[in-house]
């Protein structure tokens, strides 16, 4: 392990490792960490998956805590980053190579899924996604969220993720558009 102390050592190490925007990085990776304080960042080499590709491992200290991302944590990350664009930094940062989905619409391998997420960014580059509810336990975790297109068009998206260790292996997913002529006074959100 290696240990590399405060924000401009990180983002030293953010340029080493071919990481295109550290502030990014560090708003969304670290959001959970006060900086102006010096924050130690440990990252194991022989993780070859994520030392390969950014150099950190996702355990973080800050004055001496460890502070882990929950699960919940890491889904909500990565569908506000792949809703946000950066679709590729997602897969790199939260999904598995094994990684399988069910999602009707796309081959069931991850470089498929990924391609028709980054066509969905391109397509509705002013996309928004906004987590509701959030639930934890053991291996699967599920988001409901809200996809805003426009103020006029809405989706209500429930998805279900299995995780192997810190990495999402496995991903179902529901949707259904928000229309406001519903009987349903309670709506769907």
């Amino acid at each position: 392990m290696r240990n590399v102390c405060g924000r401009r050592a990180f983002r030293a190490e953010a340029r080493r490792f071919k990481i295109s925007d550290a502030y990014t990085l560090q708003s969304e990776r670290l959001r959970h960490l006060l900086f102006p304080y010096d924050v130690v960042i440990q990252y194991n080499l022989a993780q070859p998956r994520l030392a390969q590709r950014t150099g950190l491992q996702q355990t973080l200290t800050h004055s001496g805590r460890e502070n882990q991302m929950t699960r919940k944590e890491i889904a909500e990350t990565f569908l506000k980053l792949a809703s946000s664009g950066k679709v590729r930094e997602a897969f790199a940062w939260h999904v598995h190579s094994k990684f399988r989905h069910h999602n009707a619409y796309f081959k069931a391998d991850r470089e498929s899924l990924m391609r028709g997420m980054e066509r969905s960014a391109k397509d509705s580059p002013d996309k928004s996604f906004h987590t509701l509810r959030a639930v934890e336990e053991g291996d699967l975790v599920v988001i409901h969220g809200r996809v805003v297109f426009s103020p006029e068009l809405q989706w209500s998206v429930i998805h279900i993720f299995r995780f192997e260790g810190n990495l999402i292996i496995e991903e179902w997913e529901a949707s259904q558009e928000a229309f406001p002529d519903s009987p349903n006074e309670n709506g769907i959100f």
